[in-house]
């Protein structure tokens, strides 16, 4: 799955993810990817719960992000 989401630094992007099946274990964002490769502290991280198989996560794209680029968000789920 891919999805575009334009933003600037310092603002807030929710990450939502939809599981078809049912679980009581929340997905997992595994790492995420910055342009230039390196990897975003802090990961790996559970994603919360809304309601019955959605889940959600607020990432801020931080200051120390200088250049333009996309970002890559692992999500792992069983």
């Amino acid at each position: 799955m891919s999805e575009i989401i334009y933003s600037t630094i310092g603002n807030k992007i929710n990450i939502l993810f939809q599981w078809d099946g049912y679980t009581t274990i929340p997905p997992v964002i595994t790492k995420i990817i910055k342009p230039d490769l390196s990897l975003e502290s802090g990961f790996p991280i559970y994603m919360n719960y809304i309601s019955d198989n959605i889940f959600s996560f607020e990432f801020k794209i931080p200051f120390h992000i200088s250049y333009v680029g996309n970002l890559l968000i692992n999500i792992q789920y069983d």
